[in-house]
């Protein structure tokens, strides 16, 4: 049985294609052991979605926080929105719209030693309930 070579360009391209997919695969398995070490920052309301701020939670150490999901047991007829807060100031939001149960956003904040994270809901959807948002930093 004789084998048939590809032409230059084309096995090129195979290399090429190769070499980027193991380079993504290195940036990826960089980018997920670094959040092993940290479970996402949880602020959970069960129940009916009210427009309330979390109770803070504190960065001894500072974080990197990257993303910001959020998640709703029952889609709400309206949309429901969150925003993390940095010692009391919006850093960013979300928005879960109006019969959507998730809504994630890329956060990229530094949090100092010390700082205050909240979270604050200041749009409750008509009828949403069970609120999760998980914040995920390293």
């Amino acid at each position: 049985m004789s084998q048939s070579r590809l032409p230059v360009s084309l096995g090129r391209t195979i290399s090429d294609l190769a070499r980027r997919v193991a380079n993504l695969e290195r940036q990826l398995r960089g980018s997920t052991t670094a959040y092993r070490d940290h479970p996402p920052l949880r602020f959970v309301q069960s129940g009916a979605v009210t427009a309330t701020t979390s109770p803070p939670a504190i960065f001894p150490d500072g974080a990197d926080v990257r993303t910001m999901t959020v998640l709703l047991g029952t889609a709400g007829s309206t949309a429901t929105t969150v925003q993390v807060e940095r010692n009391g100031t919006s850093v960013q939001s979300a928005t879960v719209a109006a019969s959507s149960t998730m809504s994630l956003v890329s956060v990229g904040e530094d949090f100092t030693p010390g700082d205050r994270v909240t979270v604050t809901v200041t749009a409750a959807g008509t009828g949403a309930e069970d609120l999760d948002v998980q914040l995920v930093y390293r």
